[in-house]
């Protein structure tokens, strides 16, 4: 029976590509990777989700240090008067990329185990 060897999935005979990781198939089970090797595609989605975090973080700190006046000319009035709904966005994105650091993290880990 053929197997994927990045995600070990087992395949009928006549599969050449793994349906997920769209990789040629082999026909032995691989060996489970070490708890350390990282590919670099498995990155992206973790990286992308850290970056967003803390650029939404900090976004969310200046429009709090300028709403309570605690930044000065001339950024602090922009950033101040800007309408509500930025803020709410702001949040948002930290909370939904901090979730989706989370699970990715745990899906590397678990499928490591």
């Amino acid at each position: 029976m053929p197997y994927c060897p990045r995600c070990r999935c087992e395949y009928n005979l006549g599969v050449a590509e793994c349906i997920d990781c769209n990789v040629p198939l082999v026909l032995h089970r691989p060996q489970r990777r070490p708890f350390l090797e990282i590919d670099t595609d498995e990155l992206l989605v973790p990286l992308g989700a850290f970056v967003t975090l803390v650029m939404a973080l900090g976004l969310f700190g200046l429009t709090q240090l300028a709403r309570s006046g605690q930044l000065g000319e001339p950024l602090g009035p922009l950033i101040a008067s800007q309408p509500i709904c930025l803020t709410v966005f702001y949040a948002i994105a930290a909370i939904l990329s901090g979730l989706i650091l989370a699970i990715s993290v745990l899906r590397w880990v678990f499928s490591r185990g």
